[in-house]
């Protein structure tokens, strides 16, 4: 564990050098690689209410983008960055009205190999087997209290290799903190916690939403936590404006040492564990009620910065299926 974080730690310090961004984000053909993903939001809002949801979902109100939307903003990122799947997020995203429409508009765009869909499972029984077919990869989620069992996972796995469909169970016992609505105002401590942002920093957890790039999702979501105006996150964001620097602003923002403004409320990927749980939307907001001082798991923070791998939040795979060859993207 402490080789690896060693060996993450001089990749950076190498990428970070030669003026590259940090993580695993390379350079092919002129374009911008993330380690794995980027992500379209495409519904605030769930149908389960996570204790500590990291997309604040149990306090968001209902949006979606609509396929124009996606086209303009994805269409513009693509000629500069291209990802192995554009992943599909929530809240819950099987919610969207035009889920398939918006999912054809992601594709169209080029901006990855594939598409994946990161869902609670809870909605997959009802999704037509023209949706399915849009798809080529599925990330379940599995939260306790939600009637995703062992039954309902074998028959989503033959489900998914019908249709050609790679799928992955992955099962969440405990979630970390992720906001404090009264915050920091300990920029050293607020430097730590981004400085060991997996989110932000490793992981790749880029977010094209609203005409903007982010370098994570809680940022698109912080000022909804903290009562500001929702459009207020577009101040940690590059627009996506098509201009002919935004490949170098793009890469300006992700080399940054900086913390975002969210940074001040967002725990990144140090904060407490607490186990699982449903709670009432109106109760939502009073489990992010203390200062980050006291939601930080210090041990965890010291452990990263002293180079061990924790993959903290990467909960555990229950089931898989196989596809042995993969269906052509177009």
């Amino acid at each position: 564990m402490r080789l690896r974080g060693w060996i993450d730690r001089m990749r950076g310090a190498f990428q970070e050098a030669a003026g590259m961004p940090p993580g695993l984000v390379r350079f092919r053909d002129g374009r911008i690689e993330p380690p794995w993903s980027c992500e379209l939001i495409a519904a605030y809002q769930c149908n389960i209410s996570c204790s500590h949801c990291n997309q604040a979902s149990p306090i968001r109100r209902k949006g979606y983008p609509d396929a124009a939307t996606v086209t303009r903003d994805f269409s513009r990122m693509a000629p500069i960055y291209h990802a192995r799947y554009a992943k599909i997020v929530g809240g819950e995203p099987l919610l969207h009205p035009e889920f398939a429409r918006v999912v054809e508009a992601l594709r169209a765009t080029g901006i990855a190999d594939g598409i994946l869909l990161l869902t609670n499972g809870m909605l997959l029984p009802r999704l037509p087997d023209a949706s399915w077919k849009l798809l080529d990869r599925i990330e379940v989620s599995v939260y306790p209290e939600t009637g995703v069992d062992a039954d309902f996972i074998a028959r989503m796995l033959d489900k998914a290799t019908a249709m050609d469909v790679e799928i992955r169970f992955v099962a969440f016992d405990d979630f970390r903190v992720s906001f404090s609505r009264p915050g920091t105002d300990d920029e050293n401590l607020i430097r730590r916690i981004y400085l060991t942002c997996k989110m932000a920093r490793v992981w790749g957890c880029h977010i094209i939403h609203d005409g903007h790039f982010h370098k994570c999702v809680q940022s698109v979501h912080v000022p909804t936590v903290i009562g500001a105006p929702p459009e207020s996150a577009r101040l940690d964001a590059v627009p996506i404006d098509g201009g002919p620097d935004m490949r170098g602003r793009i890469l300006d923002f992700l080399r940054s040492r900086q913390p975002l403004r969210a940074c001040r409320h967002c725990l990144g990927v140090v904060g407490r564990v607490e186990p699982h749980r449903l709670v009432a939307r109106a109760d939502w907001l009073a489990e992010h009620d203390a200062p980050t001082e006291a939601l930080v798991d210090f041990e965890a923070l010291e452990r990263l910065e002293a180079g061990e791998d924790l993959s903290p939040g990467q909960g555990r795979t229950v089931a898989e299926n196989r596809i042995e060859r993969a269906r052509a993207v177009a």
